[in-house]
């Protein structure tokens, strides 16, 4: 492990196992391959109870066994990141009233690549629902007829994105046929399939038809026991079937 800090630092997992240790580490203690077996057998139950709480920054006194000394106090600097920890060991006999001040300003910076990557998740995570939401965009085709092409895999939270504005657009317009089209859908999910029963049954109560168009063979099968449940009807070729329900309203 490298490292600026000039003090013995341990990378530990949810069972104090040691998983990296710097090469001041290896100086003050003996080899090992848990934290336990460095700490005074008497502060087991402390070094417990003090690493058990996941998230914060934490610091606490601990006695430790070294290459010099049989028995020594620390004070040490733990930071959980996930399901690893990062334990900084300060000798309490020594000045490191500057070193501390170090820790400080590194705790300060895992704080805030913490708060970085969750800024980053959020922002992912509101791009991904966008796109979700793009995949399926409304098409009023007349008064009475409405497209909804659905892009990408059928999953279930591509579904809700989805459902969130058609089912308004729908209540809107109040169209007496939804054409669904399957033309751009990759992999169907069972989860997937579950949700866009439940929006079928929304455009339902809302006494709307809903036609599944597009359909490949696979994609027939998997929601074809759903098919008298909801009282659907499919029709393979998008272009035509879009064509038929706009030429039998003209007629």
């Amino acid at each position: 492990m490298e490292t600026k800090i000039p003090l013995p630092l341990f990378k530990i997992d949810k069972e104090f196992n040691i998983l990296e240790f710097t090469g001041t580490a290896a100086d003050f203690f003996p080899e090992t391959e848990s934290l336990y077996q460095i700490i005074d057998r008497d502060s087991h139950t402390k070094l417990k109870n003090c690493l058990i709480n996941g998230d914060a920054a934490l610091t606490f006194e601990i006695n430790a066994k070294t290459k010099q000394e049989p028995l020594e106090l620390f004070k040490v600097f733990a930071q959980w990141k996930g399901s690893e920890a990062f334990c900084v060991f300060v000798p309490a006999n020594q000045d490191y009233h500057l070193v501390h001040k170090q820790l400080e300003e590194l705790q300060k910076r895992l704080s805030e690549t913490n708060f970085e990557l969750y800024e980053k998740k959020e922002q992912l995570s509101s791009a991904m629902d966008r796109t979700n939401r793009l995949s399926g965009p409304y098409i009023e085709l007349s008064d009475t007829l409405a497209l909804l092409p659905i892009f990408g895999d059928l999953s279930e939270e591509k579904i809700k994105a989805v459902q969130e504005h058609a089912i308004q657009k729908a209540y809107d317009n109040k169209p007496e046929r939804v054409l669904v089209d399957f033309t751009g859908v990759g992999v169907v999910e069972e989860s997937g399939v579950l949700q866009l029963k439940d929006m079928v049954l929304v455009f339902k109560q809302m006494g709307m038809d809903v036609v599944v168009i597009g359909l490949s063979p696979d994609q027939a099968r998997v929601l074809k026991p759903y098919r008298t449940e909801l009282e659907l009807d499919f029709e393979r070729n998008a272009k035509v079937s879009i064509k038929k329900w706009l030429v039998k309203e003209y007629l």
